[in-house]
């Protein structure tokens, strides 16, 4: 739908464009709140992911954790391209953390398409933009302890 102003048409903005600033905007959001935190808040999965990742960047593809056969390599070898940003592992670890914010905000654009199916654009970017905020809301919450 165009609108007029004063003899000038106004285009709606795309509905891609909308995605991808809400998905920048709420990505770095959480990027910034992940500069809080100073090592792996769960010792036992972090430790386990970051030796596989490990030891895909040594070559061995093996780890020494009692539970890395049951492990699927997929996300290690996700992790291990942080590996690429710097040798001490505090940057190591918020590299990480960035491709995980990176990776887990792209739920905005599979999700918008399933609703989209049973709502209109709008509140189907609206239902969106809540269920984002609702689990930043929550990641805030463990985080900074409200």
């Amino acid at each position: 739908m165009k609108k007029e102003r004063k003899g000038k048409i106004i285009q709606p903005i795309p509905i891609w464009a909308t995605l991808l600033i809400l998905y920048f905007l709420i990505c770095g959001m959480r990027i910034w709140y992940s500069f809080s935190f100073a090592g792996p808040q769960n010792l036992g999965d972090a430790t386990l992911y970051d030796s596989i990742a490990q030891s895909i960047i040594g070559g061995t593809f093996i780890s020494s954790g009692a539970y890395a056969a049951t492990v699927p390599p997929g996300y290690s070898l996700l992790l291990s391209i942080s590996y690429f940003f710097g040798p001490d592992k505090v940057s190591i670890y918020h590299a990480q953390l960035i491709l995980n914010v990176l990776v887990a905000g792209t739920v905005l654009f599979p999700a918008y398409w399933f609703l989209r199916e049973w709502c209109t654009k709008e509140i189907a970017i609206i239902l969106n933009s809540q269920q984002i905020i609702l689990s930043t809301a929550k990641y805030l919450q463990f985080t900074f302890h409200f």
